[in-house]
């Protein structure tokens, strides 16, 4: 059953727990629509996704470097940015 188009009933879950899914959804805002529908009153949902991080330049373009897929001179470009 996809997210987006969930045929549970309404109040159905005590519980909903999603991992890594919205995030990666075309419209995430019907998928949290779906999820708090079906939860019963007082339910509680968790959703895990990817958070930004303030480094992720950095350590992907380390990353890079240390496969020797970019230069030292990319690399200095890239972190100093």
């Amino acid at each position: 059953m996809r997210a987006q188009e969930l045929t549970v009933s309404d109040n159905h879950f005590d519980f909903s727990f999603t991992n890594f899914v919205v995030s990666e959804l075309n419209d995430p805002e019907i998928v949290a629509r779906h999820l708090y529908r079906v939860l019963k009153v007082a339910g509680q949902t968790t959703v895990c996704t990817f958070a930004f991080h303030p480094h992720d330049k950095a350590i992907n373009a380390a990353h890079l470097a240390a496969k020797g897929q970019i230069t030292k001179s990319e690399l200095d470009i890239i972190q100093s940015s």
